[in-house]
C-alpha cells in the first residue's frame, strides 16, 4: 500500500498500539450492502482517467459493471441506475468475514434500493413497491443462508424506515419502507407495500 498511495494519503500508523486496539475493541462488525463491481488493473497512464478523489486513483483499479463478453454483473435496478442487483454476493460477503474474521458477531447495517421522484409520480406508483420487495426478498434470502451455514448474523437494517434527506440526492430520491409526503403541512407518512410484506415476514 506504501508503494502505491501517494504521499500525503496515507497516515502514519503505529502497527503495534493499532492491532492492540482493533483486537479489544470490535463489539460488532457492521456491514453495508448494495451492489458489486468488476475490478481490472489499471494502467499508470488510466490512473487519472477515474477522478481526481485519491481514494479512486490510489487502488489502481478500473470498475466495471460487464465482464468481458459484455454480460451485466447482475440486474439493473430501474430506480437505482447505479445498483446492480447480484443478491448472492451478500451470502458470499458474509462468509468472507466469517472465514477471515473468526466469525465476529455481524449486523447488515443497510441493504435496499432507493425510486427516484421527480414529482410526476402517482402516489400509489410510490407506496406500491414492488421492486424493492423483490430486492428484498432475494437478499434476505442469502442472509438466511449464511445463517445456516452458522455465520454469527444477528440483525439487519432495511435501507431506510422513512423516505429522507439523502445526501447529494435530497429529496429526488425515496429510500423508504414508509412513504412520507412532503408537500402536506404534517408530512403525512404511509406504510409502503415493502413495509407490509416485511411485517408479514417477521410475524412468520
Amino acid at each position: 500500500m506504501s508503494r502505491y498511495v501517494k504521499k500525503g494519503h496515507l497516515p502514519v500508523a503505529d502497527l503495534d498500539a493499532d492491532k492492540s486496539i482493533i483486537q479489544d475493541s470490535c463489539d460488532f462488525i457492521g456491514l453495508n450492502y448494495y451492489t458489486v463491481v468488476y475490478v481490472s488493473h489499471s494502467r499508470r497512464k488510466d490512473w487519472n482517467k477515474e477522478g481526481s478523489k485519491p481514494e479512486r486513483t490510489d487502488q489502481k483499479v478500473k470498475h466495471h459493471v460487464k465482464d468481458s463478453k459484455g454480460k451485466s454483473i447482475g440486474k439493473q435496478q430501474e430506480a437505482a441506475d447505479l445498483i446492480y442487483g447480484y443478491p448472492k454476493e451478500i451470502m458470499d460477503l458474509l462468509l468472507h468475514v466469517k472465514r477471515e474474521y473468526n466469525n465476529p458477531l455481524i449486523y447488515i447495517t443497510e441493504n435496499g434500493i432507493d425510486d427516484p421522484d421527480d414529482h410526476s409520480a402517482k402516489l400509489w406508483d410510490s407506496i406500491y413497491d414492488h421492486q424493492r420487495v423483490s430486492f428484498l426478498h432475494d437478499h434476505l434470502s442469502f442472509v438466511k443462508e449464511a445463517k445456516r451455514q452458522k455465520v454469527n448474523v444477528q440483525g439487519y437494517f432495511v435501507w431506510s424506515l422513512l423516505d429522507n434527506f439523502e445526501w447529494n440526492a435530497g429529496f429526488t430520491s425515496r429510500f423508504g419502507i414508509t412513504y412520507v409526503d412532503y408537500n402536506s403541512e404534517k408530512q403525512e407518512r404511509r406504510p409502503k407495500l415493502s413495509s407490509a410484506w416485511l411485517k408479514s415476514l417477521l410475524a412468520n
